[in-house]
């Protein structure tokens, strides 16, 4: 019995001493932390006269013609504006081509568009297309440019009532 116990109590004292031996706690740990922040790409937004804030693909713009009057012109000012979070600095063009207002094709109101870069912006222009500079980052509806429509109607020029409509085209790319 005493063999049985000595034998007994070597197995305990052996299976302390592997248990010991495998649980030693390390003496440092690293958690691996990871995040991503998406690239956006580029977008421009219109600003009206009023405030009023217009994005997408379509905006529009409402003129009303002045029926007491022989002639006149008209203009409504946008200021364009851009958002981006860019993971490194871009160069970009924005062209605008304009559609004239027309009610059919004798009936047209010769249209015009004039974009000017606004100082202090990264923005430039040669007076049709715009350049501008997108840094790193998050920019949110950053004001660069100030695009003026106008309409005008000379006053030998006869219209017939109804609806003119007109395109202005504008066009954004990476150079």
């Amino acid at each position: 019995m005493k063999r049985m116990l000595a034998s007994l109590l070597m197995v305990l004292v052996a299976s302390v001493a592997v248990f010991a031996a495998d649980t030693t706690l390390p003496g440092a740990v690293t958690a691996k932390l990871e995040g991503d922040v998406p690239e956006e790409s580029t977008t421009l937004s219109f600003i009206d006269e009023q405030g009023k804030v217009q994005e997408g693909q379509n905006i529009n713009l409402t003129f009303n013609f002045p029926v007491d009057r022989d002639e006149w012109e008209l203009s409504q000012t946008l200021v364009v504006a851009y958002s981006s979070n860019l993971a490194g600095p871009r160069h970009g063009v924005v062209s605008f081509d304009v559609y004239p207002m027309k009610h059919d094709d004798e009936h047209v109101i010769p249209t015009s568009a004039t974009v000017e870069a606004i100082e202090g912006s990264g923005a430039s222009t040669d007076g049709e297309e715009l350049r501008i500079d997108f840094p790193t980052g998050r920019s949110n509806r950053v004001r660069c440019a100030k695009l003026t429509i106008t309409v005008t109607k000379a006053a030998d020029q006869k219209l017939v009532s109804g609806s003119y409509d007109g395109q202005l085209a504008i066009n954004m790319n990476e150079i």
